[in-house]
């Protein structure tokens, strides 16, 4: 039994990305969500996880980026709302 390399035929050639982000968006229109990316969906799981109480690390490691990134980019999702935070201001 042959197994077939990927990319070598047309069958196991994986998708464009601009394909792939064109039935994504194509879909969240049809689902009433304009402009939905790849990119809004890693964003939301990022805020959903680290508002549910997830850590930073945990979430640079399933995100595949570094905690600094992480820190960066949803840095306003990681403050809790704690009194001490509050007098800090």
């Amino acid at each position: 039994m042959e197994v077939p390399v990927l990319g070598t035929d047309e069958k196991t050639c994986p998708p464009d990305a601009r394909s792939l982000q064109y039935r994504l968006r194509t879909a969240g229109e049809e689902a009433g969500i304009s402009e939905l990316t790849y990119q809004v969906l890693r964003d939301t799981f990022a805020m959903l996880s680290l508002n549910a109480g997830g850590d930073v690390y945990s979430v640079a490691c399933i995100m595949g980026i570094g905690v600094n990134v992480v820190c960066d980019r949803y840095g306003p999702w990681l403050m809790k709302n704690d009194e001490f935070m509050k007098g800090i201001g």
